[in-house]
């Protein structure tokens, strides 16, 4: 277990949030990556997410789980801090902070807000689509209302053939 990433931020939260059920733990993983690779462009846990409808979840958090589970790992409760770097200690630390308190439906509900990566990842008729991390970051790069009008004015002058009997545009 000493380098194993997603087993030690599960300890990591259930440790710190002793109260955590199961879509309380799977939200708080989820946004532990999201803040860590909005900062650092990696995650800490390198797993997977998927989107489902009630959210972003951990990509077959069943297996996974199991898996700690019949490795023992849970019995342990106790995470191996070395495992961790300095930044994503902080990373955790400001996760369990800032979302620790919250309910797992609160933290869910939070997911589903329209600019953060789930709303992109989500298809009704087709669940389960891979969250890549690219977008935890690639969202902040959103246009506002400003910008998109700003580049259709641009886009449309850009495009407008002067009138030839008009007179020239002042300096």
């Amino acid at each position: 277990m000493k380098n194993d990433r997603l087993a030690n931020t599960v300890l990591y939260m259930l440790r710190a949030c002793p109260d955590a059920g199961l879509t309380k733990l799977l939200k708080l993983l989820y946004f532990a990556d999201y803040e860590h690779y909005r900062e650092h462009l990696t995650t800490i846990t390198g797993a997977t997410y998927v989107a489902l409808a009630r959210g972003p979840v951990l990509d077959n958090y069943e297996e996974h789980f199991g898996s700690l589970e019949s490795r023992g790992i849970m019995a342990s409760r106790e995470p191996n801090m070395e495992a961790f770097s300095d930044a994503e200690l902080e990373t955790l630390s400001a996760v369990v902070l800032k979302y620790g308190g919250l309910t797992g439906r609160a933290l869910s509900n939070m997911t589903h807000e329209e600019a953060l990566p789930w709303s992109y990842a989500w298809d009704p008729e087709a669940p389960g689509n891979v969250i890549p991390p690219s977008l935890f970051r690639w969202l902040e790069n959103m246009p506002n209302e400003q910008d998109v009008a700003t580049a259709r004015a641009r886009t449309q002058a850009a495009f407008t053939r002067p009138d030839p009997g008009a007179p020239p545009p002042e300096s």
